[in-house]
């Protein structure tokens, strides 16, 4: 009985790997690691810094997060222009932004700062263009048509927050099933 039980475990193992990636079951993949990925939060620098740079995104996002200070979301103070040297400013996010903090550290980057993530947009796949599975090497191409579903005020940060996109996503078939997340 034990016998019948072990082959019959290893026979449904077999043919569960050895299914096929639907497009049903692509998109669910994805949106989990979408679920749970980064890839929907952004970056801020807290406290004093200085831009060397003028470039016309660096001037944008000085005027999105002017607009966060109307919201109430950040502080953005002492914004000024230092010769031929660049943009300082200091910056901190309020009360109001606690609730779309991820995460917060010293920056390793620039120690006298901090790195906080902050919720921004959120993806989801709409529907599955194309699946090429690559059985040798237990891989997947996916071509996914890719959509924001929901923003937080700090989606205007994001510089191409397109309301849908047609994207390539590699997926890897494990001993747990398919992955979309690395």
């Amino acid at each position: 009985m034990k016998k019948i039980l072990f082959f019959g475990g290893i026979i449904c193992s077999i043919v569960s790997c050895s299914k096929k990636l639907t497009n049903e079951k692509a998109k669910e993949v994805i949106n989990q690691c979408f679920s749970k990925d980064k890839a929907e939060n952004i970056k801020i620098f807290e406290g004093d810094r200085l831009v060397r740079s003028y470039s016309k995104e660096t001037l944008n996002y000085f005027k999105n997060l002017k607009e966060l200070q109307k919201d109430g979301l950040v502080k953005f103070d002492s914004l000024s222009y230092i010769g031929g040297l660049g943009i300082y400013y200091n910056l901190h996010l309020t009360g109001d932004a606690k609730r779309y903090i991820v995460n917060s550290s010293t920056s390793k980057k620039f120690p006298d700062m901090t790195e906080t993530f902050v919720k921004a947009i959120k993806f989801q796949v709409e529907k599955i263009e194309s699946v090429h599975e690559n059985p040798s090497s237990n891989t997947a191409k996916v071509k996914a048509e890719i959509s924001i579903v929901s923003t937080s005020p700090f989606s205007i940060l994001v510089e191409d927050s397109q309301k849908s996109v047609i994207k390539d996503l590699n997926l890897n078939k494990t001993n747990d099933g398919w992955s979309a997340c690395e």
